[in-house]
């Protein structure tokens, strides 16, 4: 049986940058990913700048700016016919990165090559785990996807789950995902090439406000040719939500997805739209981060509504904190008592400052009961008036990341 010191279920940005945080310290490292590739999503794409601090300590932020848009003007939130209702600027000294889920992938693989100890397999998919508690090991079965194949088994000192909101990890383990999922509504994902800041005078970030056509329209950080500040058709993307009972064939989808972006692009329906893709909205935690063994991160730990590009901002501050705590108790020696107080304060940060922003951007875009209609006035409001409101806003998002582990 093949042993590692750390296996990782889930070749997404948390689990490779945790990978990477390993392979710097030389601890041997096993990324399984169930997919033949790492899979394209039009999921994540803006993050706060909290994230700076993290990529900027392991030694990534140079990599990260130099195939990132940088957006220094902040977030707008607008009417349905453009008007700015209010804006969150950021400092002069910060700026929201704005790059694909995708090509941030490509990134940390790629920053993996530096690191021998660290190997990525994909087609392996998790269908069994096992716990030893008397060797202080972790015992998981994989499959192939080959039906001659035989079950694969792998040991490791540590077992990390960062394998999205349906994680194999979670569910072998019996860990409830606490929380509710949104219902009524299904989030669609469009990637579409129009410029809505030269055709609408818009920013890189809008936030729309609208009880049946709230949305987020939001530059990907690149054009037609994958260059950031390139000259051809640049490529946006706009979060919406449709009714869970609508056709959710990919065809339908794609048909209602023209119209529903012609109501923020002046009509235009003949709009080269790259891809449409639906996913299911969740509030949802998982009742414990670490079990014996093995620790949650990201979507697996903890998953929201896209509205402020929180969820992955989050999932990158689990993948900082977590890699230095294991660093520390692997490299340095120390108690993995550290790692449950790593788990616990991953969990709380999700519990008491992700999940409650996150609810209410969503809140503030599209409801319309009367206290939180005056709630977002009296927000709009501040943000006009008062100069230091987005410094106290800023400084409460940065309570992500109460403790980094270093």
């Amino acid at each position: 049986m093949e042993h590692k010191t750390v296996i990782i279920i889930g070749a997404g940005p948390v689990g490779l940058l945790i990978a990477i945080r390993l392979g710097q310290a030389g601890i041997p490292t096993l990324v399984l990913e169930k997919h033949r590739g790492l899979p394209y999503t039009t999921r994540a794409s803006v993050y706060q700048p909290i994230v700076l601090r993290a990529f900027r300590e392991i030694g990534i932020l140079d990599l990260i700016k130099s195939h990132a848009f940088l957006n220094h003007e902040g977030i707008f939130w607008r009417d349905m016919s453009g008007a700015e209702l209010g804006h969150l600027p950021v400092s002069d000294e910060e700026c929201i990165l704005l790059i694909g889920q995708a090509r941030m992938n490509d990134l940390f693989l790629r920053e993996l090559e530096k690191y021998p100890s660290v190997e990525v397999r994909f087609q392996h998919q998790l269908v069994g785990i096992e716990q030893d508690l008397e060797q202080n090991k972790v015992k998981i079965m994989v499959r192939e996807p080959v039906a001659s194949s035989d079950d694969i088994t792998f040991s490791a000192d540590w077992l990390l789950g960062t394998d999205g909101a349906n994680s194999s990890v979670r569910h072998c383990l019996c860990i409830p995902f606490e929380g509710y999922s949104h219902t009524k509504f299904r989030m669609i994902g469009a990637d579409v090439y129009y410029d809505f800041i030269k055709e609408n005078n818009w920013s890189l970030v809008n936030f729309m406000v609208d009880p049946a056509d709230w949305a987020v329209v939001t530059y990907t950080g690149q054009d037609q040719n994958g260059d950031p500040y390139g000259d051809a058709s640049p490529l946006w993307r706009i979060a919406y939500s449709e009714p869970t009972e609508l056709d959710g064939s990919p065809e339908k989808i794609m048909e209602r997805a023209k119209k529903r972006i012609a109501h923020y692009a002046k009509g235009k329906e003949d709009l080269e739209i790259a891809r449409a893709e639906p996913y299911i909205v969740h509030q949802r935690c998982a009742a414990q981060a670490r079990k014996e063994r093995v620790l949650l991160a990201g979507d697996a730990l903890h998953s929201n509504n896209p509205m402020g590009g929180l969820g992955l901002t989050t999932g990158i501050l689990d993948a900082f904190a977590y890699g230095n705590a294991l660093v520390r108790v692997i490299s340095g020696g120390e108690d993995p008592a550290l790692l449950t107080d790593c788990a616990n304060a991953r969990r709380t940060a999700w519990l008491k400052t992700t999940n409650p922003f996150s609810m209410t951007n969503l809140k503030r875009m599209a409801s319309v009961e009367e206290e939180d209609v005056r709630a977002r006035e009296r927000f709009f409001e501040r943000l006009r008036t008062d100069k230091d409101f987005p410094m106290k806003i800023r400084a409460e998002m940065d309570e992500m990341l109460t403790e980094t582990f270093q």
